[in-house]
């Protein structure tokens, strides 16, 4: 006896398929240039929603301002994370390091 199959998918107005996509990083220094008072590391475009911010001063962990992530019209996401950073008399790297 031979058996017939049939798959049937609904599609509704809000169905966005989504493929991983890699967040789009922007970093604003307010004001502009070496001697910041704040720095913002802006993320967008991303998918899926798991996203983890981090703020390192010479390699080590800092306090952060962190937003709730958004979901965008297109369906991806984004955040932002503010860096308030301490007054230092000698030079300083700062890193936004991003893992998705």
């Amino acid at each position: 006896a031979s058996r017939s199959w049939e798959l049937s998918i609904v599609v509704t107005s809000n169905f966005l398929p989504l493929f991983a996509a890699r967040p789009i990083l922007q970093l604003i220094t307010r004001p502009q240039g070496e001697k910041f008072i704040v720095a913002m590391c802006n993320l967008s475009k991303f998918y899926p929603s798991q996203i983890n911010v981090q703020w390192l001063q010479n390699g080590v962990p800092q306090e952060q301002v962190k937003s709730e992530v958004h979901r965008m019209h297109n369906g991806k996401f984004s955040i932002n994370s503010v860096f308030l950073p301490q007054k230092n008399n000698f030079k300083v790297t700062y890193v936004c390091r991003v893992e998705h």
